[in-house]
């Protein structure tokens, strides 16, 4: 986040967006919000929608993860950013509408 805000929201005070299947810390709050040059936003996503969608193969996302452990892929053995990675039906809709909104400020 730091170097984000060093070498380019500085300029643009985008805002950030956290998102989470669990409340963040109050301290969480402060530092980001310390850190942010532009407005922070907290939400938290249900645990449901924060899990595996059923039409996941574990065993085969398992083994797959694994090999990224093996070859030392970044955040290979993370479930939590691997989901991160798959298209939801509904949290796909929470980041298409942070994508837009992050487009729609014309202060370039």
């Amino acid at each position: 986040m730091r170097q984000i805000e060093d070498r380019f929201n500085h300029q643009f005070h985008y805002p950030w967006v956290f998102l989470n299947d669990e409340p963040f810390t109050q301290e969480f709050r402060l530092l980001t919000t310390g850190m942010a040059s532009g407005e922070t936003e907290y939400g938290l996503i249900d645990k449901p929608e924060w899990s595996t969608p059923n039409w996941i193969d574990t065993q085969k996302a398992q083994d797959a993860m694994e090999e990224m452990v093996k070859n030392d892929v970044i955040y290979g053995g993370s479930v939590s950013y691997r989901l991160v990675c798959v298209p939801h039906d509904t949290n796909l809709d929470i980041c298409v509408a942070i994508i837009l909104a992050s487009f729609s400020d014309t202060r370039y």
